[in-house]
């Protein structure tokens, strides 16, 4: 059962990552967002909600979402990375 929690994981950030690519930021917002409520620390989905949010509402918004992000997130070196 944690393996198929697991797969619906990735399989959520992967489709949030394709709407990107198709520029429907509402949908993307959505898969990502779906992610963080099971793994509010998956920083693949952290980003990916920032993109949508920058694609959607520009520069602002995106940072809007790495202001949110938990302590355990911020500590790590990829999310500087990503807020650059």
């Amino acid at each position: 059962m944690q393996a198929d929690a697991s797969r619906a994981v990735e399989l959520a950030v992967v489709r949030g990552e394709a709407l990107l690519g198709l520029r429907r930021y509402d949908e993307a917002r959505a898969s990502f967002e779906s992610v963080l409520k099971a793994q509010p620390q998956n920083l693949n989905a952290l980003q990916g909600l920032a993109i949508a949010a920058f694609g959607a509402g520009g520069i602002e918004a995106a940072r809007t979402v790495f202001a949110g992000a938990p302590e355990q997130v911020r500590n790590r070196p990829r999310y500087w990375l990503a807020l650059g």
